[in-house]
């Protein structure tokens, strides 16, 4: 009995694990099976439309004034300063107000010494007139004296020829008389000093070389022989007395003359110079700012003004020896310095419009060739957004320079979205259009977009279905037996999302997303999901 019941359990136990090794063995083998009967790759596809595509640069631009205004003036003295730093302007509003009363005191100085100036020329003029009339009347003697003493010349010398010819009792006449009496009466010099003795000597040798007596025809020309003597000797006396005078011998040694036309010419050199110091005077005034204003809304960033006290830096100021050179000739110290009247480069005030800001990005060889004047920008801060432009590209690339000393930080320079900040680049200028513009900080940076190209309703290819091999670009199409065919394409505007199709592909193609590096051209696929 018990036997049997041993058995009877024996044979129950076995049942039970045979059940339970079909129940666990036979889904084993059905999952076994199922996973070994098809070992093609899992993969993602999409399916190829039209549509638009747009293509943007992402980059970091600065913000800078639209427009600059630097004013600056000449040593003025403030009267009032009506802005602080950082107030907010609008065009023309007064910034400064300037007192211009020192201009208008050296304006008056400068024709007072034009005036005197004028005076001493004047002065000097008729001190010359009247000298001159003086030595033209001694000249005028001295010349007919002389003209008398050539004439006696003449004379005695006819005289003389005569009396060679005549029959006297006795006539002894030194040889070559004539020629000698003749050269040295062209050797005397009339303005010589030492013209009265050498015209004594002259009738001296006269006298001694001729020795005459007897003949009626020889006294005639002896008689008209001692006329011409006489004539000579009176001419000499006059010319001797000529010749005396102090003031005609000051004139020709050249003395008094030259004093006379030094002065005129000093008299003429002060009056153009008093009357370029009242020139530039009057330059000065009116150029000289009485109110600086506004020339555009914005906000001030610069003011170099105080009440009472000079603004900017002291120029040139006019030549001081005009004042000097003057007193020495009127015997007085003049008027003094006429002041500062050239402009300092100093800026007094600085506006930096902030109503109409830009913004400026720099980009390397690369960005740039993706860049053109017109092409849209959008900007974003804060979920704020703003539209512009490219309104400037430069043709010529420069270095950045982080070691200036320029002292506006906003003309400085911005980096690019890529590339090194040492290689060169290109200066690229943006408008910024939108409302809250004046909420914006000039010299803050502002995230941008810049969109380089467009096209609608053109073939779309997700950019992740892109693979490229030694320059070509190519995608794996599905066809209807999920085989896989390696077709190449041209692409064309490329977005983050997708690429515009140019050729090589047509709507409907089924492409793989994401393609591992294992697949090949004709393995089948099995597709898991549609992207």
């Amino acid at each position: 009995m018990s036997q049997m019941t041993n058995n009877r359990r024996s044979r129950a136990i076995r049942r039970i694990v045979a059940v339970f090794l079909i129940m666990v063995a036979i889904p084993a083998a059905w999952l076994i099976y199922v996973r070994t009967r098809n070992r093609s790759p899992e993969v993602r596809a999409a399916v190829l439309s039209q549509g638009n595509i747009t293509s943007v640069m992402t980059i970091t631009t600065v913000i800078r004034p639209g427009a600059i205004q630097k004013t600056s003036v000449g040593r003025q003295l403030v009267n009032q300063v009506h802005v602080q730093l950082g107030d907010q302007v609008e065009k023309g509003d007064p910034l400064i107000t300037f007192d211009l009363q020192e201009f208008e005191d050296q304006l008056a100085a400068a024709a007072e010494l034009r005036e005197q100036a004028e005076a001493a020329a004047e002065k000097a003029a008729e001190l010359v007139g009247s000298q001159s009339d003086d030595s033209q009347q001694s000249l005028a003697d001295l010349q007919k004296q002389l003209s008398r003493l050539s004439a006696g010349l003449s004379g005695a010398t006819s005289a003389l020829a005569k009396l060679n010819n005549a029959s006297p009792a006795e006539l002894v006449i030194q040889e070559d008389l004539a020629e000698a009496l003749a050269e040295q009466l062209a050797a005397i010099d009339p303005e010589s000093p030492d013209a009265p003795a050498e015209l004594r000597q002259l009738l001296e040798t006269l006298t001694a070389g001729i020795q005459i007596s007897g003949g009626e025809t020889y006294q005639e020309q002896l008689s008209a022989l001692g006329q011409n003597v006489s004539k000579m000797s009176s001419s000499l006396s006059g010319l001797t007395g000529s010749l005396g005078n102090a003031d005609l011998a000051a004139l020709l040694s050249g003395g008094a003359a030259s004093q006379l036309s030094g002065l005129v010419t000093s008299a003429q050199t002060a009056v153009a110079q008093a009357a370029q110091a009242e020139e530039l005077a009057r330059q000065a005034l009116e150029a000289a700012v009485e109110v600086i204003y506004a020339e555009t809304d914005g906000i001030v960033a610069q003011i170099n003004a105080v009440k009472g006290q000079y603004a900017g830096t002291a120029g040139t100021s006019l030549n001081s020896s005009i004042s000097s050179s003057l007193g020495s000739l009127l015997g007085s110290s003049g008027t003094g310095s006429l002041g500062s009247l050239t402009s300092s480069q100093t800026p007094v005030v600085v506006i930096y419009d902030n109503t109409r800001p830009k913004a400026f990005f720099q980009a390397n060889r690369y960005d740039s060739a993706k860049l053109a004047v017109g092409m849209p920008v959008t900007y974003r801060q804060d979920n704020q957004t703003w539209t512009g432009q490219i309104t400037y590209k430069a043709r010529i690339a420069s270095n950045m320079d982080f070691g200036g000393s320029s002292g506006d930080s906003l003309l400085g320079s911005v980096s690019s979205a890529s590339g090194l900040s040492a290689e060169p680049m290109i200066d690229l200028e943006m408008s910024l259009e939108g409302e809250g513009l004046t909420q914006l900080t000039l010299g803050f940076n502002l995230d941008a977009e810049i969109q380089t190209a467009s096209a609608e309703d053109v073939l779309l290819l997700p950019a992740e279905a892109m693979k490229k091999e030694l320059g070509e670009y190519y995608v794996f199409v599905i066809d209807s037996a999920g085989k896989l065919s390696r077709r190449a394409f041209v692409p064309g505007i490329q977005s983050e999302l997708f690429a515009e199709v140019l050729s090589g592909l047509q709507a409907g193609d089924r492409v793989v997303l994401n393609p591992t590096n294992d697949l090949r051209d004709g393995m089948a696929v099995r597709v898991i999901a549609d992207g």
